[in-house]
């Protein structure tokens, strides 16, 4: 059996309906991780084909037995564009990612069956499945995973040259997912959940290892979640010599000993949200542990 996993691009200017250009570049600074992951838990029978679209063409003529489609709502116009072609072969097309834990029921609409939820458990069921010419129409995660035993993702299926070079080539990796923060305008704590989960500090590390990166980003919702278990992660990464950057909310920059750490084991940039340097729209957006008046120290 053979699949082929697609991360489409978007449409420029997309309006639903309308022809439109398709945003192409010839290189991405970062690589993602949902295609690689998404190959590393394919149960072995299946052979694996990862098209990255807003690198690559896709090849609508491709011999293969089931299409999957990871998409946000940023590009699912696309998504459902392309599942249209594939199906008019006669290939089943099944739809995950984020867009689809939100609006499931617009996404079944579109293809022959939509993953909703995290795709460790409703993966292998779904191509089960599918093999078997049984799909459902929807699959929903039964539960959140406990981030133990990750499989490492599928680097080598990727064309890791059109993702920069040496220290430039960016690998993205989790440590955790949730949030122990509830802001108003985050979609993230809905479909990863607020419930803070986080990966064994020796897996993590043994995955660095594993794919020889040099550069990481931690793609978390929130790095240090538990400020515990980073400390054991940072003090961990020391001995790799990496450089790494992630993404944490601003108090942490007032904590001195965790930013030596950081510091020490390879910190090269950090992502933080101050959305108002006014404290009341801050407190209404239920994000009043960030204040205004350390921003400036900050």
């Amino acid at each position: 059996m053979k699949l082929m996993i697609i991360q489409p691009t978007y449409y420029n200017n997309a309006t639903n309906g309308s022809a439109q250009s398709l945003y192409k570049t010839k290189k991405r600074r970062l690589i993602g991780l949902t295609l690689p992951y998404l190959a590393a838990l394919t149960p072995k029978e299946w052979t694996v084909e990862l098209v990255d679209e807003q690198l690559e063409d896709i090849d609508f003529t491709a011999h293969v037995d089931l299409v999957a489609i990871t998409t946000w709502t940023i590009n699912s116009f696309r998504a459902y564009d392309i599942s249209r072609q594939f199906r008019a072969r006669g290939i089943p097309v099944i739809i995950g990612g984020p867009h689809t834990f939100f609006d499931a029921e617009e996404a079944s609409e579109h293809c022959d069956a939509v993953g909703s939820g995290e795709g460790e458990e409703i993966w292998p069921i779904m191509l089960g499945d599918a093999a078997n010419g049984r799909l459902k129409k929807i699959y929903r995660a039964p539960r959140q995973h406990d981030l133990k035993g990750l499989p490492v993702p599928r680097y080598d299926l990727l064309n890791v040259g059109r993702y920069g070079v040496g220290a430039l080539r960016v690998y993205t990796l989790q440590s955790s997912r949730g949030c122990p923060f509830k802001c108003e305008f985050c979609s993230e704590r809905f479909y990863i959940g607020d419930r803070y989960r986080y990966r064994p500090t020796e897996e993590i590390v043994e995955e660095v290892k594993q794919i020889k990166a040099r550069t990481v980003f931690f793609g978390d919702s929130m790095f240090a979640g538990k400020r515990q278990h980073s400390m054991e992660l940072m003090e961990a990464l020391i001995p790799l010599k990496i450089r790494w950057s992630t993404l944490w909310t601003t108090y942490l920059c007032r904590d001195r000993e965790f930013m030596d750490l950081a510091k020490r084991s390879g910190l090269l940039h950090v992502n933080m949200g101050m959305e108002s340097i006014d404290q009341e729209v801050l407190a209404n957006m239920n994000k009043n542990f960030n204040k205004v008046s350390q921003y400036d120290e900050i």
